[in-house]
């Protein structure tokens, strides 16, 4: 975890957030990710908006409310900026956007089955699939 003040790194905030210090990030996920980081996610992950909102649990109802108002609440500006920051380092290790999207797609055996994308849907599966990569970037296949 980066300390106070500390810058976090571009990609991990190219989506959602600008680049800044973790603090900077923060008090822009308290005020809320404008909705043109949600529709960058979609696009970058290539599903549709309605599958993001599920994805992020966001009721169909509530995504509609938020389209209206252009910015999502802090919960769910967590959940955008969580995916984005899984993406960047997915791209990161399997070096392809394209890579790392047919890869997030596609079931695991040691995520049970599950696509990372959908195992990812909660902060404790997110840091699973983390860690999975980490184990592939270190090609310790499991």
């Amino acid at each position: 975890m980066a300390k106070p003040g500390t810058r976090v790194s571009e990609p991990a905030v190219a989506y959602g957030a600008r680049p800044g210090s973790t603090a900077e990030v923060i008090t822009q996920l308290k005020s809320g990710l404008e909705m043109a980081a949600f529709d960058r996610l979609s696009r970058r992950l290539d599903i549709l908006p309605s599958e993001l909102a599920d994805l992020t649990h966001i009721a169909r109802r509530t995504f509609a409310r938020r389209k209206q108002e252009g910015r999502l609440q802090l919960a769910e500006s967590e959940r955008v900026y969580r995916l984005n920051r899984l993406l960047d380092r997915e791209v990161e290790v399997l070096r392809s956007e394209n890579a790392a999207r047919a890869w997030l797609k596609s079931p695991a055996r040691s995520l049970s089955g599950i696509t990372p994308l959908d195992y990812s849907d909660t902060e404790i599966g997110a840091r699973e699939v983390e860690d999975l990569l980490g184990r592939l970037e270190h090609g310790v296949f499991s």
